[in-house]
């Protein structure tokens, strides 16, 4: 099993040890998205009782994603079938709702508001909006106007806030290497499905919970920002490449790379930044857990002196500063 997204359907305390076999689950689960970049499936923990059922559904293609939006949980299936998959949380037999995509969309995010589901194809220059009433794809919103010089703006995550969706674009020009233009965060307004602001950040943006990270990777040029722009760290001051956020309450964690195979982490408890534990491996994703715990999908690197055959559910205390291994597939 090899560790791609993951989400938490509700809260709860931290894992004990997994069991042999899954009852059915009375509390909170782990949602958790595996591929070997060949074939995908769909596994979930119990966070109460810490049972693991990593067969709850296969044939997902080699880049699934899982997203917990509206009162569904989202499956995106990407790379050799676009495809998005609606399921009722803790019914994983057959999907609700399957909504064929265009071809080499290439979903980033999926959110669902009322009976509007939102989607991010980051190889087209629009949001696409499909209305689950009437079980159709609307016009969505073109994005043209925000491309670099490929003539794509990148998009990249949604994130709700109030009556409106941000939509953030990466702008990485592909007939120049790739090279970062400067970060978009767009506005669209939930009710005319038009964009109502615009707002630049810095390189490759990437949403989350009332934060921007920003970078590319394999260079200390990027920063942890609120939305509206402050700065709060920088990879150049922290030493090493941002790539996730998450937080609860008044704890936070960003976690990134040190180019060298490991994984570094600063936690917040408070108003205090402090050096989190450091994990041998790439953390592809990350979910937050009771009041001050995150659960980091975990797999080996590509760097020579990695671990191989790393891969799993690592635990972090944001306020003891410790990890410890969660859960690995049976």
């Amino acid at each position: 099993m090899r560790i791609a997204s993951l989400i938490v359907l509700a809260a709860c305390a931290g894992p004990p040890s997994m069991q042999a076999a899954c009852p059915p689950s009375k509390g909170s689960l782990l949602v958790v998205a595996t591929t070997d970049y060949s074939t995908g499936a769909l596994a979930t923990v119990d966070l109460e009782t810490g049972c693991v059922d990593d067969r709850q559904s296969s044939r997902l293609g080699g880049d699934p994603l899982v997203i917990a939006t509206g009162d569904w949980v989202a499956v995106v299936l990407r790379g050799d079938g676009d495809a998005i998959r609606l399921y009722e949380p803790g019914v994983w037999e057959a999907p609700v709702h399957e909504i064929s995509a265009p071809a080499g969309s290439n979903i980033h995010d999926v959110r669902i508001v009322g009976d509007l589901l939102f989607a991010t194809p980051y190889e087209r220059a629009s949001v696409d909006v499909y209305d689950l009433g009437i079980d159709t794809w609307l016009a969505g919103v073109d994005l043209a106007a925000y491309a670099d010089g490929d003539g794509l703006p990148e998009v990249d995550r949604l994130l709700l806030s109030e009556d409106s969706l941000l939509v953030a674009l990466q702008r990485l020009d592909r007939n120049a290497s790739w090279a970062p233009q400067a970060g978009k965060i767009l506005t669209l307004d939930l009710a005319s499905l038009e964009i109502s602001n615009e707002q630049t950040t810095g390189p490759n943006p990437k949403l989350f919970e009332g934060r921007v990270l920003s970078g590319i990777y394999g260079t200390l040029d990027g920063s942890l920002e609120t939305l509206g722009g402050e700065i709060v760290l920088t990879e150049s001051e922290e030493g090493f490449d941002f790539s996730l956020y998450g937080a609860r309450e008044d704890v936070a964690l960003v976690v990134g790379s040190d180019f060298e195979g490991q994984t570094r982490i600063r936690c917040r408890s408070g108003e205090v930044w402090q050096s989190g534990p450091l994990i041998s491996g790439w953390v592809s994703d990350l979910a937050m857990v009771g009041d001050e715990q995150a659960v980091l999908a975990v797999r080996s690197g590509w760097y020579p002196e990695a671990v191989s055959g790393l891969y799993g559910l690592a635990v972090v205390d944001a306020h003891e500063l410790a990890s410890r291994v969660g859960w690995r597939a049976r």
